[in-house]
């Protein structure tokens, strides 16, 4: 229930926040009501959300501390930096811009931290939209493309429209026309594809501003009309007042004067619904263009008269309207007040400038902490780095040392020239085995073999085919043992073989079938007058106090069996012990 609570809220938001505002307030309570801590915090943070869509910013302000004290005792930092968000935003509104920022910007340092890249995407565009608002475009631009490339990594058209439309507002006031409406475009048909009419108005809206600046009057009031016409559908009073001030003043550009007079007519009763000091301002500030043109100037002073007393804090739009009333006053030859009206004028201007090198040293303040955490990165990115070339040339120095470390056993353990396991390996292995054949009482066999006529196979065919005869003996007797038995160089041309569990009589079996290998052997293919053989002697007494008497028992069969005229397989008289 609280999911698809939470899932038609979001449907909602766009359109219709007020209907997503008492989704999320029925979550809320649900959420409470089953002790869900996590849907608790998400509902405040929604509820926070459409608030501060619904212009009402103390009470999304409230809502959204109180999600992001939720988020922070669930330990969900992704959590809080959308909280962050919203809190931001209100600041926004609130013309505190150096409160934004940080909210912002420590949203962002969450979202990198968690590697959350949607989180990211929101963060810079909103930073965007503090650096936007303080007249710092080309930062602004930077944050935009850096949101439009991670939402499109992500897949979130939507949100992917939204930076769109942002970008073609920053280009509009950059003046770059061309560009800015190419954005809009491309917004527009993302929002026509997911059904987004609000965020379509938005962007009808914006082109109509962007033809009216670009004098293309025709093109604008169409536009304009199209965005009125939606606002109009979705109930939206604030960006419809906006509208038809707008399409007011392409038509008075167009000496349409009644026209624009009931545009600014039907501004003026939508601002008057929304109370919103800066769209009555404007609406009357307009209304006093039109009977200026309509030849009427002490109309246009009590439109003007009104705009003024309605006190807004907008500067700029002070500006224009004390601009336009010192204008009209001298040209009525009403000097003394057209001079006070001047005054007044100058006055603000000199507001203004101070407001505006406020901004200026804010946005470089701001600027200058980015760049310095920028620095800091790049700076951890290369201290990072080398510490990661230094783990892996550690790494690699590591494995170099430990194929050294086996090298050396194995060198230690092996006999280089045949491979096989050598003197010291044999003895450890047959200390072993003997110590489990005292506990088992199993079966052992030991076999020594040398090569007959080694010396005569040196002296007269030379060393290097002494060398290859010891490398293809080794090979013969590794291949014709069974896989539990181990073979080794003993010493010069002699070898031992292990059987483990294994009788005399079978051991013997064994070494004729290798006998016979080794005799049997191609060996004219190393040398022409070359005959190798091999003579055997095995023992299986265990009695001993250890291995090295089996070895010397089988030592001295061997050379009987080289005395009796080599190339044979001697055991123990009378067979096993």
């Amino acid at each position: 229930m609280l999911d698809e609570l939470f899932r038609q809220a979001a449907a909602w938001r766009e359109e219709n926040p007020k209907e997503a505002l008492r989704l999320y307030r029925q979550a809320l309570e649900l959420a409470q009501a089953d002790a869900c801590f996590t849907g608790v915090a998400h509902a405040l943070r929604g509820a926070a959300d459409c608030h501060v869509l619904l212009s009402q910013y103390e009470q999304g302000l409230a809502l959204a501390l109180q999600a992001k004290a939720a988020f922070e005792a669930l330990g969900d930092r992704a959590g809080m930096g959308h909280c962050l968000v919203h809190v931001g935003a209100v600041r926004m509104y609130q013309a505190d811009y150096a409160a934004a920022h940080a909210c912002f910007g420590e949203a962002l340092e969450i979202a990198l931290d968690a590697q959350n890249t949607w989180l990211e995407a929101l963060a810079r565009n909103n930073l965007a939209w503090v650096f936007s608002t303080l007249g710092n475009f080309g930062f602004a631009l930077e944050h935009y493309l850096k949101a439009l490339e991670l939402f499109r990594a992500v897949a979130d058209p939507a949100f992917e429209a939204m930076v769109l439309c942002n970008l073609a507002a920053a280009h509009l006031e950059l003046e770059d026309y061309d560009q800015a409406l190419e954005f809009a475009r491309r917004s527009l048909e993302l929002r026509q594809q997911l059904r987004l009419r609000l965020g379509q108005a938005d962007v009808h809206n914006l082109r109509g501003y962007i033809y009216y600046r670009q004098k293309r009057l025709g093109e604008s009031i169409a536009e304009l009309e199209r965005a009125i016409a939606l606002y109009d559908e979705l109930g939206d009073r604030d960006y419809q007042c906006a509208s038809w001030n707008t399409l007011g003043q392409a038509h008075l550009a167009l000496g349409a004067t009644r026209r624009a007079l009931e545009c600014f007519g039907r501004a003026l009763e939508l601002a008057t619904l929304s109370e919103s000091p800066s769209s009555l301002t404007d609406a009357w500030r307009c209304m006093a263009e039109a009977h200026l043109q309509a030849g009427d100037p002490l109309q246009a002073l009590a439109d003007l008269e009104r705009a003024l007393q309605l006190g807004d804090d907008n500067l700029s739009l002070r500006r224009e309207v004390l601009e336009t009333q010192s204008r009209v006053l001298e040209a009525l030859g009403r000097f003394e007040e057209a001079l006070q009206a001047h005054k007044a004028l100058r006055r603000v201007e000199l507001r203004l400038k101070d407001e505006q090198l406020q901004h200026q040293t804010l946005a470089l303040s701001m600027r200058y902490k980015l760049e310095q955490e920028r620095q800091r990165s790049a700076e951890l990115a290369q201290v990072n780095a080398a510490l990661e070339a230094l783990n892996q040339e550690k790494t690699r120095l590591l494995e170099e040392l430990r194929r050294q470390a086996e090298l050396l056993e194995r060198q230690s353990l092996e006999d280089p020239l045949t491979e096989l396991a050598n003197r010291r390996h044999l003895e450890g292995y047959l200390h072993q085995e003997f110590a489990r054949v005292r506990r088992t009482g199993r079966p052992l066999t030991v076999a020594v073999a040398d090569i007959d006529n080694f010396k005569s196979i040196n002296d007269q065919l030379t060393h290097p085919v002494g060398d290859e005869v010891l490398r293809v003996v080794a090979r013969l007797l590794q291949d014709g043992c069974r896989a539990g038995d181990t073979v080794g160089r003993y010493g010069g041309e002699e070898f031992v073989l292990v059987f483990p569990d294994t009788p005399l009589e079978e051991a013997r079996h064994v070494c004729e079938r290798l006998r016979q290998a080794v005799e049997g052997y191609p060996w004219h293919s190393i040398h022409p007058d070359l005959r190798v053989t091999l003579s055997f002697g095995l023992c299986d007494d265990t009695s001993g106090p250890s291995h090295e008497p089996m070895i010397s028992h089988a030592d001295a069969l061997m050379l009987e069996a080289k005395r009796e005229g080599k190339n044979r397989v001697k055991t123990p008289p009378g067979g096993s012990r």
